[in-house]
């Protein structure tokens, strides 16, 4: 036998012995459990995108700079897929809808501005209510007009405005000094409102529209609640804000119970 046959027979002889238990192997894994444990996994593989973190017209803020009109329902439709007027008079939508949002409006005067400008009555009775109202009254808020000027010195202008606490600064008080409506009839009328937006725009299997707030202690923490439930349970519940507590523990307390 030649030299060279005398090296290669051992390998081909190995070489035969793997290929015959890797077909053996092959034909057990057909009809067994694969090699690999995550693939037996029953878990969902599916991604959604979404939203976590949006403010309307609802949050102190949002509406203090310039956000007017744009309100949950208008939220839920641009999430959907819906044409809706932008700040600019433009129509806008998204090129493709998103599968989930949640509404993160501030726990904090929740409701608070847009209902100070339709002189609500329940706000009215309030004593922060009825000092806000003549606040927005002696220097109305008009920088939603403001964003859309071409010049720049009107938006200057309004950018001294909202800062200084004597003239349209005043709705930040709700982080530095604690202005807060507390009254629990008015809360409620606000929170129904946000949960019933809520159930109407969720869609089983096509558009989940998560219940939400968020929790801000301070102007530089910010905490996002969400809600599994419908508006029937989370009803129970008035959103827990910093005026409850500043204290994250509290917070998981809160979700606990």
């Amino acid at each position: 036998m030649p030299s060279y046959q005398k090296l290669f027979l051992p390998l081909l002889s190995t070489l035969l012995c793997v290929n015959s238990v890797y077909a053996s192997d092959s034909q057990e894994t057909d009809s067994a459990k694969s090699y690999s444990p995550s693939a037996n996994e029953d878990y969902p593989i599916n991604v959604y995108w979404g939203d976590t973190h949006l403010h309307t017209n609802l949050s102190v803020d949002a509406n203090g700079v310039g956000n007017k009109s744009l309100t949950p329902d208008d939220a839920y439709r641009f999430a959907k897929g819906e044409t809706v007027r932008a700040h600019n008079g433009k129509d806008v939508s998204l090129s493709r809808p998103l599968d989930f949002l949640v509404i993160a409006d501030h726990a904090v005067n929740i409701g608070v501005m847009p209902r100070l400008a339709s002189g609500d009555s329940l706000l009215l009775k309030t004593e922060l209510g009825k000092r806000w109202y003549e606040k927005m009254q002696q220097y109305p808020l008009n920088t939603g007009e403001v964003l859309n000027y071409s010049d720049r010195k009107p938006y200057q202008k309004m950018l001294a405005a909202i800062v200084n606490p004597e003239e349209q600064g005043f709705f930040w008080n709700s982080w530095f000094e604690d202005d807060v409506i507390r009254d629990a009839g008015f809360r409620r009328s606000v929170w129904e409102s946000v949960t019933a937006s809520a159930d109407r725009h969720n869609q089983a299997g096509s558009f989940t529209a998560f219940i939400g707030y968020e929790w801000t202690p301070t102007p530089a923490v910010h905490r996002v609640v969400i809600f599994k439930d419908a508006a029937d349970k989370v009803n129970r519940v008035l959103p827990f804000s910093k005026d409850d507590s500043k204290d994250p523990e509290r917070l998981w307390d809160y979700l606990s119970d």
